[in-house]
């Protein structure tokens, strides 16, 4: 029987119970996207609860621009 590793990444401790149809790091750009997309998500939740992009983006430690192109991310994909 073969041994694998279970790393996870980033986004999933593990690699085997992952809820991703398929794993970010084989696609190019794959897994920095996939952050992306994670941070985007978490941001517009924030922002439903009432926070504002300067709050968001001091708790990120990113500019309010980039909070305003996350929330635009997000509001298009769901």
């Amino acid at each position: 029987m073969a041994r694998f590793k279970e790393d996870g990444c980033e986004l999933h401790p593990s690699c085997l119970n992952c809820p991703l149809p398929s794993c970010p790091a084989n696609e190019p750009y794959g897994m920095r996207r996939a952050l992306a997309m994670t941070r985007a998500k978490k941001a517009l939740i924030m922002h439903l609860r009432g926070k504002s992009n300067e709050e968001i983006a001091l708790d990120f430690g990113v500019s309010i621009r980039t909070v305003q192109r996350w929330l635009k991310i997000a509001e298009e994909e769901y």
